[in-house]
Order: structure tokens, then C-alpha cells, then sequence
């Protein structure tokens, strides 16, 4: 009897924390999906056709450095970090079919089209599987 009066009591604050627990459960475990470039080269010809403000342009460097600390976030976090190796010719023509134009906001659409389209295809683990390995897995494009 009592326990049915204090589960009473405490319902009005027990529903909004489920809720919000809930919420941020979910977000701990979302895919980071990131645009991944192999080398400078690939990196600037992407970036040489980028209809962004100069202002916001990073180089080479930045990049690289800013990608490997949200990725040594991800794993401190043991969130999924997912790379998805962006090829100039692939991103291009695809932003082109599409008629966008090559931003950041597009280039994550396409990533997401890449995952999308490697879920659907299935994917194949590497020979040698490690746990270490499996936390971060690389797609790549074939084209």
C-alpha cells in the first residue's frame, strides 16, 4: 500500500526523466558519420569546386587535425565513428546528379548516401578482425 502511494507520488517526475534519459541514450549511440579524406590532394580538389565563404575554407592541416580529435572523442565517448572516404570524382559527379552544390551540408548528404548504400549492399569484415578495428570502420567508394 504504501509503495502504490510513493509510486503515485513520484510518477509526475519519474515520466519526464524516462523521457529524457531516453534522449540522451539515443544520442550516445548515434553513427558519427564523417567525410574522410585520404591524402592533401584529394582534400584540395574537393575543395578547389566548394561554393562556400572563403572565410570558413580550412586546410589541409586544420582538417586533419580537427577530424582526428572528434574522432579520439568518439572512441573516449564509445560512440560509433564511421569514416567515409570521399574521392573527388565520386563526390562530384554525384553533387551533380543530384544538382547540389559542393558544401559541407552536401557532402554529408552524400556520406550519408554512401552509408545507405553500403547497408543495403551489406558489408564484408576484413579477414583479420580485431576488436580495436571494428570501432573504427572505413567505407570507401569504388569508382
Amino acid at each position: 500500500m504504501i509503495r502504490r502511494i510513493l509510486q503515485l507520488i513520484f510518477l509526475p517526475l519519474f515520466i519526464p526523466l524516462k523521457i529524457l534519459y531516453a534522449d540522451i541514450l539515443a544520442i550516445q549511440s548515434a553513427t558519427i558519420l564523417y567525410t574522410w579524406y585520404r591524402n592533401r590532394k584529394e582534400f584540395d580538389e574537393v575543395g578547389r569546386t566548394c561554393e562556400e565563404d572563403h572565410s570558413n575554407k580550412k586546410t589541409w592541416e586544420v582538417w586533419l587535425e580537427d577530424a582526428e580529435d572528434y574522432q579520439a572523442d568518439c572512441q573516449k565517448r564509445n560512440q560509433p565513428f564511421l569514416k567515409i572516404i570521399v574521392k573527388p570524382k565520386p563526390l562530384l559527379r554525384w553533387l551533380n546528379e543530384q544538382g547540389l552544390a559542393n558544401n559541407s551540408g552536401n557532402r554529408e548528404h552524400y556520406a550519408q548516401a554512401v552509408f545507405q548504400e553500403i547497408c543495403e549492399a551489406g558489408i564484408q569484415t576484413p579477414r583479420t578482425f580485431s576488436k580495436k578495428k571494428s570501432q573504427l570502420t572505413v567505407f570507401e567508394s569504388t569508382e
